[in-house]
């Protein structure tokens, strides 16, 4: 490589004075350099792209197992809401054959366990509902991680551009220099 000193006598000097064999060796080292920002941009098109790659997967990746645990947290709260159906129904006809069958003297009975029953009731709903935002919460947390994480790979990128760029820009000052 030429030294800072070299490159200024070069370009004090007169083209006259510039042998065949200086010019050619000018000439070399200036494709040399082409070459090499060549294959540096080759091989960062290629990083570019696999890092594309992998930010593609990852993200299907993400999709399908937030749409799994969708499925999934869907399933279970049906499966809950069906079985609390169920007993609810159980109970409620157990309450009607009670209620049938004591005379007036147990009706104060029942309603006051009806009563104790519609609090169950509502406790356990309220219960479900606190648990039922917790998890959406946690989804949303998750989500919101994500976007952080892809926001901060794209400025990753930008950076990465911003500093080619300025290579590329340093590059072509560098053989105007030489050219000129």
């Amino acid at each position: 490589m030429q030294t800072e000193d070299y490159g200024n006598l070069m370009q004090t000097m007169t083209r006259d004075s510039w042998t065949d064999e200086r010019l050619d060796d000018l000439n070399d080292r200036a494709c040399t350099i082409d070459d090499r920002v060549g294959d540096g941009f080759h091989r960062m098109d290629e990083e570019f792209t696999a890092v594309r790659r992998e930010i593609s997967t990852q993200g299907k990746e993400l999709r399908e197992e937030m749409a799994a645990q969708t499925k999934e947290l869907r399933e279970e709260m049906a499966a809950q809401t069906k079985e609390l159906r169920g007993e609810m129904a159980a109970q409620g006809k157990e309450l009607r054959e009670e209620m049938a069958a004591l005379t007036k003297e147990l009706r104060g009975e029942i309603a006051a366990q009806g009563k104790e029953l519609r609090e169950e009731m509502s406790t356990q709903t309220k219960e479900l509902r606190g648990e039922m935002k917790d998890m959406a919460a946690g989804l949303h947390l998750r989500l919101d991680r994500l976007d952080q994480r892809l926001d901060s790979l794209n400025h990753s990128m930008l950076y990465g551009f911003v500093a080619m760029f300025g290579i590329v820009v340093t590059a072509l000052i560098g053989m105007a220099a030489f050219a000129g």
